[in-house]
This record gives C-alpha cells, structure tokens and sequence, in this order.
C-alpha cells in the first residue's frame, strides 16, 4: 500500500497497478491537503482509496475493483472524484460525514453498493453513471441537501434510496 505523507503532491501512476489481497488501505491519505492521486489501477484492498480528514484532494482516472471499499471519504471535504472507473466492489463510493465533495464523470458499476452518502451534507453528484449494483445504486442516510445533476442510474436492484435525507434531483429534459 501507499501512504501519502505530504500535502500539495502529485502521484501520476501512470497506468501502473498497486494489487494486494485484502491488506487494509490501497493509497491511505489521512490528513492530508491539495494531494492529487490519478491514472492508478488498484485492486483488492479492503478500501482502494483511503481519505479521512482530508481536503481539497483530486482523485481522478483511477480504476478500482475487487476491494471492499473502492474509495471511501471519512471526515472529509471539498475533494474531487473524477474520471474513476469503480467496479467489482462491495460498495464503489462510501462518504461518511463528509460535505461540500464533487463526484464527476464516475463510472460505478457491478459492485453490490454504488454510492454510499451517510450523514454528508452538501455533495455534489454530476454526470456519474451507477449502473448493474446488485443490491442499490444510491443510498443516503441523514445527508441533507445533496445536489443530484444528469446522472444515469440503471440496472440497479434498487436505483436511489433515501433515508432521513433531502436532495435536488436534475436532469436534462426528454429529447423530442
């Protein structure tokens, strides 16, 4: 595994693949600041990505599978998911008590849980596609006025499920 220890760092992977077999945390970024992970594939892990009490942190073009946990924020704000490609997880997106996060253009697929937002206020969802989780594509539970936008939810055993929560839903209208 990797643990960042810096902040305002750049790890390019360029494509290469960080494997284990269930050791705790992929890339590990507790308390850490402006760090920027792309263009990794990491796999089986407990949890591929790691952010706990971090912020204004950039995951982008990352592919994550067979993990327990593809990416999972913890106390965390103001980062950016983007690009990633997240399947064959037990849960692809877990946010637990983070707020003010973009999640952009992400690919969640074929994991039992797409997206978790537990008591995370503020988020907001752009352009994801969640699609063929096999228990539920969206959950939140007490996460108060996330932002939904022209995100496609398909194929899931349940699509969204809200718990205690409030969120705007957008889309784009129906082509004539």
């Amino acid at each position: 595994s990797l643990v960042i220890e810096r902040n305002s760092i750049v790890v390019d992977g360029r494509s290469y693949t960080i494997q284990s077999w269930r050791e705790r945390r992929g890339i590990d970024l507790s308390g850490r600041s402006g760090v920027t992970i792309k263009n990794m594939k990491i796999r089986a892990f407990s949890h591929g990505i790691y952010l706990h009490d971090s912020s204004n942190t950039i995951i982008q073009e990352n592919s994550i599978e067979n993990s327990d946990i593809g990416i999972w924020l913890r106390g965390s704000s103001k980062n950016t998911l983007a690009g990633n490609s997240i399947t064959n997880n037990d849960i692809g997106i877990w946010l637990f008590s983070s707020s003010k996060n973009t999640l952009t253009s992400n690919n969640i697929a074929s994991n039992h849980h797409g997206i978790w937002l537990l008591w995370s206020p503020d988020n907001l969802l752009y352009g994801n596609t969640v699609k063929a989780n096999t228990v539920t594509g969206i959950l939140l539970h007490g996460s108060l006025n996330n932002t939904f936008i022209e995100n496609r939810i398909a194929e899931n055993h349940v699509g969204i499920e809200l718990r205690y929560c409030s969120c705007l839903l957008y889309t784009s209208p129906s082509p004539r």
